[in-house]
């Protein structure tokens, strides 16, 4: 509720039997944050405000009034309380507590205080029963315990009201010396008492410092900030405590993480019970640092079998080395599902989890070349042997021009297994053979893929047949020839084509031993190595003439192996070999 000076102005009257509550307890109440009048500067320049505490008792037209206690600058005064008691037997009891200038004396007079348009005081009853409480105006021609019948505002415990008086449309305003507010008891004979409390109900004024935005620290995903203080002022009680705290919890001082931090600044000043306000604060961090990262080495493959690159699954790329000071979301490359033949850039991308992001180049290259991988057994030999082995590349029906290449292996148990990488890329390989050309009849064999290889295995049923010394993919008369040319010589373990070796068990010396070899196989063919057809007239031969294989082979194995000494190497001199050495 509120009452105002316009309610009561001229309605004249005194206040005995103006109040029917007794005064319980304590009232208190508080400067309105719209009053000005305690801490200005008048026309005189006088400063300050006094408060002061009166008691007025009486009867039958007597008045006696005595002046309490006064505090100036009850501004800066929050919490004095006043206490006053008034004695039994008079027919009407008053208590008073009224403003004036704090240079004015005791009557109060001398005084303009039109200037000030509005004054407003919250009245709360703190006691247990209800009490009566009334605005007034004191001026010449006006006492000061004046008040308008049935303008007393009764509040109930723990409630309260607003007083307030506008001077100006106060005719009296420029008489005005003093404004106040009265509380009333019935007529009882007991005394009464009525405690006053100054309570501090305004909130500091609070101004945060500015909001702040900062990049990282390098290398951690925070930033170290001086957020500075804010400031607070109190117009009553004073500052008691301005705390910042922030939302995560941290203190002040810690290092601020990326994003946004929220610090809400809470200024107390020293009331009781306290007031308090708030403001916020931002500190925004950008996390402004790139990833690191460090490209896997350069890449250099083969062309996978049959075509002109290698396959994207087919190259171990690597994994780049990457850090960041936050975290890094996404480490991806621009890699082609295919690599072509030669070289080839790759750009490895790290992304951190801000969308910072940072780049290196990595090379691939792409060899003109095939890798083939082929398991070779040569059938019949145990020793360990160091041979060159021809291996032929070819498509289907000689349609792609055949390559052909002589590698070294090393035998252990009559096995060996070799990784050829000079096969040509770009071209449709469909087979492989493989020949000893000093012992062995060709075997081919289709490639398989295998692992980005071509593969191949001549082991087993496809072992390498040997009994073929004279490198025409046959067996027959001519290498019964060169054996017994050779028969009973230690030869060279180390020797390739086109020198001739009839040791086709490969221990060092020719024998009985490696004649088995052509007996078994004699007048086998090889298989075709891939490539051009071999003519029609390519066949085992039974016989030769000493003239013609002294032309093919020389003539001093043409001589030793016409046995029979008819001039004709032929299957009679075999027979008469087989029959000479225990061979059946």
């Amino acid at each position: 509720m509120m009452l105002t000076e316009e309610s009561f102005h001229g309605s004249g009257g005194t206040f005995a039997g103006n109040w029917a509550a007794a005064v319980g307890g304590a009232v208190s109440f508080t400067i309105d944050p719209n009053y000005t009048f305690f801490d200005s500067t008048d026309s005189a320049g006088a400063s300050g405000g006094l408060l002061q505490m009166t008691k007025l008792w009486g009867g039958d037209g007597a008045l006696d009034v005595e002046t309490l206690d006064a505090v100036d600058n009850i501004a800066g005064n929050p919490g004095t309380k006043f206490t006053a008691t008034l004695p039994a037997g008079p027919a009407f009891r008053k208590i008073g507590v009224g403003f004036q200038w704090a240079n004015q004396s005791t009557n109060w007079v001398g005084r303009n205080l039109s200037a000030y348009d509005y004054y407003s005081l919250i009245m709360r009853n703190d006691g247990t029963t209800p009490v009566k409480v009334c605005i007034w105006i004191n001026g010449s021609g006006w006492a000061w315990y004046q008040e308008p019948a049935g303008d007393w505002a009764e509040i109930g415990p723990g409630e309260s009201v607003t007083l307030s008086l506008a001077l100006a449309s106060n005719p009296n305003a420029t008489d005005v010396k003093k404004i106040g507010f009265q509380l009333g008891a019935d007529t009882t004979d007991s005394p009464i008492t009525a405690v006053v409390s100054i309570i501090d109900l305004t909130a500091p004024v609070i101004t945060c410092p500015g909001n702040i935005s900062v990049s990282n620290g390098q290398g951690v995903c925070s930033a170290s900030v001086q957020v500075g203080v804010a400031t607070a002022t109190d117009y009553t009680t004073g500052v008691a405590s301005v705390v910042g705290t922030r939302d995560d919890g941290l203190p002040l001082g810690n290092p601020y993480p990326v994003g946004i931090t929220t610090i809400t600044w809470v200024a107390t000043d020293k009331a009781d019970p306290a007031n308090t306000s708030n403001c916020t604060q931002t500190i925004t961090v950008t996390d402004d640092e790139d990833p690191t990262i460090t490209c896997p080495p350069n890449v250099t493959v083969y062309a996978d079998p049959g075509t002109c690159g290698a396959a994207k699954a087919d190259v171990d790329l690597g994994t780049p080395a990457t850090g960041d000071n936050c975290g890094v979301d996404t480490v991806t490359n621009d890699a082609p599902d295919t690599f072509p033949i030669g070289d080839t850039t790759v750009t490895w991308t790290v992304t951190d989890i801000h969308s910072n992001s940072a780049q290196c180049l990595q090379t691939v290259t792409v060899r003109n070349r095939t890798q083939a991988q082929i398991e070779v057994e040569l059938a019949g030999v145990s020793a360990a042997v160091d041979r060159t082995i021809k291996f032929t590349f070819g498509g289907n029906g000689g349609a792609v021009s055949p390559y052909s290449v002589a590698v070294p292996l090393l035998f252990t148990g009559g096995k060996a297994t070799v990784s050829i990488d000079t096969v040509p890329a770009c071209a449709d390989w469909t087979h492989v053979s493989a020949k000893d050309e000093q012992h062995t009849l060709c075997k081919k064999l289709p490639l398989t893929t295998t692992g980005g290889k071509f593969t191949a295995d001549f082991t087993g049923s496809n072992a390498l047949a040997g009994g073929d010394a004279t490198n025409d993919n046959m067996i027959d008369i001519l290498d019964f020839g060169v054996l017994i040319g050779q028969y009973g010589q230690f030869l060279p373990l180390t020797t390739t084509w086109p020198v001739r070796n009839a040791d086709f068990g490969c221990d060092g010396d020719v024998d009985s031993g490696d004649f088995t070899f052509i007996h078994q196989g004699f007048l086998t063919k090889g298989d075709l190595p891939p490539g051009p057809a071999a003519a029609a007239s390519d066949e085992p031969r039974t016989s030769v003439s000493v003239a013609e294989f002294s032309r093919i082979v020389g003539l001093a194995y043409a001589a030793q192996a016409d046995l029979d000494g008819d001039g004709v190497i032929s299957l009679q001199d075999l027979r008469f070999f087989l029959t000479k050495t225990g061979n059946r």
